[in-house]
């Protein structure tokens, strides 16, 4: 019997220990900021533009070591990957936006005529396709900027008028946006495609508008006390929320609270400019100065949910999250996933070059780590139960 109860006193602070080991490596494993570095060759910079709405796949570009920039696919088995370019191209591509579960691609590339910039749709078993465009005056381009859930609707800008897609339809205009006169934009579309977003030419000034199926447009006019152009970044997935800028300063819109102004980041002489929301329009993510040109500007980039505010990004990461980004300076944040967890951007690295980044936030919900613990436990309790029960044992 002594012996037995020795078994259970050696074996009992071995499980504690395991189980506490167990749950303490998926919380750090949770939480974590990933350089993505370079294509083969690439040394000058990369940058990545939008994540997947699981959050598992992440799309840019970077120099490619040979003919400039290329578009690029990025998972965690399998890396950065580049895309090429449209038949004929010349090596100049880069990706603007990826389906639910990253299997299509959108963005731009060079067709081997080179007579303007086209849009192009991506997978694994077409490659790179063009969309197509509207010609005016034999200058072709065409810039796709956002894309439904499912991949089977994109929206962008073509001959400065905004254009839908869909495999069955190609590209077409927008009733009562493209079709009248004056430019229109694109902005971003819902999960379902059924919601476009955008701002287009009235009176001489920009206005959002919001596009649903069939044919409805609504005005939402402009920012409240602006007089000048009002712009649109992107949309929620159910289509309830948008985001843009007016006089580079931040703004979000929903139909219970009309415009709300994205406050600055406390001190700053710069004004917000979001770039993409999760899936609820509850966390929203952008930089200071989208209007700077110096790739290794280290203008902080912010981070805005609905109980804290505006913050910055990297002090938000390193105290909230703990996460180590020394040297980093985040400056060109651009997208997040669905749950708000997954954010994909371009930061100066240590040695001043402009690198694609991931910060991957997600920890295990409680009931993950209850799961966990319960079944250690059960472990070490059969192995223990089996040690003081063996066969010829009293």
């Amino acid at each position: 019997m002594r012996s037995n109860l020795k078994t259970v006193a050696t074996l009992t602070p071995y499980c504690v220990g395991l189980v506490f080991l167990f749950a303490l490596g998926e919380l750090v494993q949770g939480a974590e900021f990933i350089p993505l570095g370079y294509l083969p060759g690439g040394y000058y910079s990369s940058l990545a533009t939008n994540v997947s709405a699981d959050g598992n796949v992440v799309v840019g570009q970077s120099h490619n070591g040979s003919a400039g920039t290329e578009a690029f696919r990025w998972t965690r088995s399998n890396g950065m990957q580049g895309l090429g370019d449209l038949p004929g191209g010349d090596t100049w591509s880069n990706a603007s936006a990826v389906s639910g579960d990253g299997s299509v691609v959108i963005g731009r590339g060079t067709a081997g005529d080179y007579a303007g910039i086209d849009a192009f749709r991506w997978t694994d078993k077409t490659q790179m396709e063009l969309i197509g465009y509207f010609p005016r005056d034999g200058m072709l381009f065409s810039y796709p900027g956002s894309i439904s859930n499912d991949g089977r609707v994109i929206v962008g800008s073509s001959d400065n008028r905004a254009f839908k897609w869909t495999e069955v339809d190609g590209i077409s205009e927008i009733p009562g946006i493209s079709d009248l006169p004056g430019s229109s934009g694109v902005g971003g579309v819902s999960a379902d495609g059924s919601v476009i977003v955008g701002s287009r030419d009235l009176d001489g000034l920009r206005y959002p508008y919001r596009f649903t199926e069939p044919n409805h447009v609504e005005n939402l006019g402009l920012f409240p006390g602006s007089n000048t152009s009002t712009y649109v970044n992107g949309i929620s997935s159910d289509g309830e929320v948008i985001i843009g800028y007016v006089d580079g300063q931040g703004w979000r819109w929903d139909e219970s609270n009309g415009y709300q102004a994205i406050p600055s980041l406390p001190g700053s002489e710069f004004g917000t400019i979001p770039y993409d929301l999760s899936a609820d329009g509850s966390v929203i993510l952008g930089t200071t100065n989208a209007y700077n040109t110096d790739p290794r500007a280290r203008f902080p980039s912010f981070i805005w949910t609905l109980e804290r505010g505006t913050e910055n990004l990297d002090t938000f990461l390193q105290e909230c999250h703990q996460i180590d980004i020394a040297g980093w300076s985040l400056s060109r944040a651009y997208g997040i996933s669905d749950d708000g967890k997954v954010i994909v951007g371009g930061g100066i690295n240590p040695d001043g070059r402009l690198e694609a980044f991931v910060v991957d936030l997600r920890i295990p919900e409680p009931s993950t780590l209850g799961m966990t613990i319960v079944l250690v436990l059960c472990i070490c309790t059969t192995r223990t139960q089996a040690r003081l029960h063996r066969p010829g044992q009293q």
